[in-house]
């Protein structure tokens, strides 16, 4: 992933007069260091250990949005950190319909690269695209 430091922020602040009065580097960078991210894993096959969701730098977790891709009639993808529920069970049962988390736990939406977050599964059937949507901290 490709981000500006801060001396080419800097470099960008003086480019022009009108970068000069708006800062465009500055903005840039802050954008790039605390803006929001989507980071996403599709469930295709039997997720009840959990599929792996890289998080490849610290975010606090602010969402999590389910897009069934398949029928079940029990279906639910809870988010983990490790064991640990991030989220609620997020309903996954009609092909097509999307869904959030209903409650995130306050202590657990601060997450790191080195963390292990998991989309769990109810049934060996749950099919699904999984989206968390979080800020850079």
């Amino acid at each position: 992933m490709a981000s500006i430091t801060t001396a080419e922020a800097n470099e960008l602040n003086v480019g022009s007069a009108i970068n000069q009065k708006i800062e465009l580097g500055t903005e840039i960078k802050k954008f790039q260091d605390y803006g929001l991210v989507v980071l996403s894993g599709e469930i295709t096959a039997d997720a009840t250990s959990g599929l792996s969701i890289p998080i490849p730098f610290d975010v606090r977790i602010i969402d999590v949005i389910v897009n069934c891709t398949a029928a079940n009639a029990s279906g639910t993808v809870t988010l983990k950190n490790g064991s640990t529920a991030i989220s609620d069970a997020i309903a996954c049962v009609t092909n097509h319909v999307t869904a959030r988390s209903g409650t995130l736990d306050d202590a657990q939406v601060s997450v790191g690269e080195s963390d292990s977050i998991l989309a769990v599964a109810h049934g060996a059937a749950d099919r699904g695209v999984v989206s968390i949507l979080a800020l850079r901290v």
